[in-house]
């Protein structure tokens, strides 16, 4: 958006160029028109009487011309003032946009790191919890295998055994995992509502 308002300034800077240059050829013209009356109006004066009478109407034309030369010069002139004037605002408006821009990727930049290390603390800590479930998990596995060996080759005594090692590591094991569980998705969601 910075940039394309950045795009956007310097097209009008171009224009305004280019519509300052129209107007100081038109200043310019007109000036050169003003002059070549003027002179005309300084040979009609200078003439003799006889031409005197016939240039009366000759020499209110060229007044009425000129007075429209030089209403035409003078809005040409503010015109020109005007366009200058956003000219020489131009390079400071266009520093003040790049600024922004700057600001806008250092912020960018700020944001992908936070994200970066909110997702590695997440990943690290799902690690941690995985290896420790997977580690009791592991024990549960051998624990049973065991029971199961020593039920298969004794009494019914083992049954006993075995349902209450189940109450007694299992079932912990098991909440826990579901805690996990809930912490995850809790995260993720906080992560994509980060977003």
């Amino acid at each position: 958006m910075v940039k394309e308002h950045l795009e956007c300034k310097q097209s009008e800077l171009l224009t305004n160029r280019e519509e300052a240059n129209e107007l100081r050829t038109l200043l310019e013209a007109a000036q050169q028109q003003n002059a070549m009356l003027s002179a005309e109006l300084a040979g009609l004066r200078s003439g003799s009487d006889n031409a005197n009478t016939k240039g009366n109407s000759l020499f209110g034309e060229v007044a009425d011309q000129r007075n429209k030369l030089m209403a035409i010069i003078s809005k040409m002139k503010t015109a020109y003032n005007r366009l200058k004037q956003e000219h020489a605002d131009c390079p400071r408006q266009l520093r003040q946009l790049r600024d922004m821009s700057q600001q806008s990727e250092r912020l960018y930049g700020q944001c992908i790191k936070l994200i970066r290390a909110a997702e590695y603390e997440h990943v690290t800590t799902l690690k941690e919890q995985t290896g420790e479930l997977h580690e009791q998990v592991e024990r549960a596995l051998r624990r049973i295998r065991y029971l199961e060996h020593e039920m298969a080759s004794n009494s019914a005594e083992w049954v006993k055994k075995l349902v209450l090692y189940y109450n007694l590591f299992i079932g912990p094991v098991r909440k826990r995992l579901d805690l996990i569980s809930v912490k995850h998705l809790i995260n993720a969601n906080t992560n994509n509502t980060a977003f």
